[in-house]
């Protein structure tokens, strides 16, 4: 592959524009934070609705970017120019150029594994997908007995459907008239009593 000719302007400038978003949603954050901090008091609802849907929006638009940059970003191989100064910066290289987790990370990582490898088999894994799996069997033989027990239709319930007990719609409208009379009474009384403060 001939370097010489090969055009780098593309993966530049998708690069360059991702760091302006990045630097945009630094600087929005840090204006954010400033505005919490700055004020003694609660800082207005409107200010931090503001300040929040410009930070959405940034993030959006840079999550639209890194898409619709994801092949060339795929493609690139990122590695320092001549120009560079090595010597001075080769700590903030290995650190960059790091391919490898940090020896904390991988430590942590395999601690995890370890503990959950030494704490559970194959078998007691098995057990406890068919415990779950007959929880769940149980769970839903109830719940179908205990909707046999209840009428969901009607105006009684199971139970006194079963010992007979019927009720008379024409009752039922009566009942509720006459409910709603003393309702409407003791409705009147209560505001008598707050405007004038005798019964």
């Amino acid at each position: 592959m001939d370097y010489e000719h090969e055009d780098f302007t593309k993966p530049v400038e998708s690069l360059e524009s991702m760091r302006q978003k990045f630097a945009q949603i630094a600087h929005s954050l840090s204006h954010f934070l400033a505005l919490l901090h700055q004020h003694r008091t609660l800082v207005p609802w409107s200010a931090i609705h503001k300040n929040f849907s410009i930070l959405l929006s940034q993030l959006h638009s840079l999550t639209n970017t890194l898409i619709s940059q994801s092949q060339t970003l795929k493609t690139i191989n990122i590695f320092p120019s001549d120009l560079f100064p090595v010597r001075e910066q080769e700590p903030l290289l290995t650190t960059l150029l790091r391919t490898k987790a940090l020896p904390a990370v991988e430590e942590w990582e395999n601690s995890t594994l370890q503990s959950v490898e030494g704490d559970i088999t194959d078998e007691e894994v098995n057990q406890q997908v068919n415990a779950s799996s007959q929880l769940w069997e149980e769970a839903r033989t109830f719940l179908l007995t205990e909707r046999e027990n209840y009428n969901w239709v009607g105006t009684v319930t199971r139970k006194q459907e079963n010992e007979g007990e019927f009720s008379d719609q024409k009752d039922l409208e009566q009942q509720r008239v006459a409910e709603e009379a003393t309702a409407d009474t003791s409705l009147m009384d209560l505001l008598r009593f707050m405007k004038s403060g005798r019964r």
